[in-house]
């Protein structure tokens, strides 16, 4: 069997440390790497959870774009926060950004995060667009 298959990065230093890609367009599927704020090398808007989250929710649109997609096709969202007190921040965002299109969600609180100063990470699954 022969699926199409797609990866899509940025040249982030993660691609070669970890192998790493901001998504992978499998077949329909889009499935994008846990994601932070990190925007031109640098953590945006340090010492917040809401507006890192909304900047991961860019971050990750540009990539749906890029794979043929957009965010109405979330199906999927797993929320990191390094403090569970930090979930309605994130939730908030992710609302937002959701609209009237409900994902299944986790939201869990974890004791890391790769950068010390990052508060929350989010990997989404995503369908590509059908017209």
């Amino acid at each position: 069997m022969n699926i199409y298959r797609r990866n899509i990065s940025y040249g982030a230093k993660w691609k070669e440390l970890i192998g790493y890609s901001r998504a992978v367009v499998y077949g329909n599927s889009v499935e994008l790497s846990g994601t932070t704020a990190v925007v031109n090398g640098a953590l945006a808007h340090p010492g917040d959870a809401y507006l890192p989250s909304t900047t991961i929710i860019e971050i990750v649109g540009k990539a749906l774009q890029e794979a043929g997609s957009d965010l109405s096709t979330f199906d999927r969202t797993r929320m990191h926060v390094k403090s569970i007190s930090e979930w309605e921040k994130v939730k908030k965002a992710h609302a937002e950004a959701m609209h009237d299109e409900m994902s299944a969600t986790a939201l869990v609180e974890v004791s890391g995060i790769v950068g010390p100063e990052m508060l929350v990470e989010i990997e989404y699954t995503a369908y590509l667009s059908v017209e």
